[in-house]
């Protein structure tokens, strides 16, 4: 997958296809819930998935 991702979007991403959710990754990366629900649709549209699994397949981690 070609898409450039932030540092941050990184650390999201990361913890997302671990089976993180929202609230979980809140309290891992000390920032507000509202910027997590943010870089996680960021990442779907990015990746041009729907939902989370999704994203996990196409960024190679399934």
């Amino acid at each position: 997958m070609d898409v450039q991702l932030t540092c941050r979007e990184k650390e999201v991403l990361g913890l997302l296809v671990r089976g993180y959710i929202n609230k979980e990754i809140v309290l891992r990366l000390c920032i507000s819930y509202f910027t997590v629900r943010d870089r996680v649709s960021l990442l779907l549209f990015k990746n041009g998935v729907e939902n989370r699994m999704r994203l996990a397949v196409v960024r190679g981690y399934l």
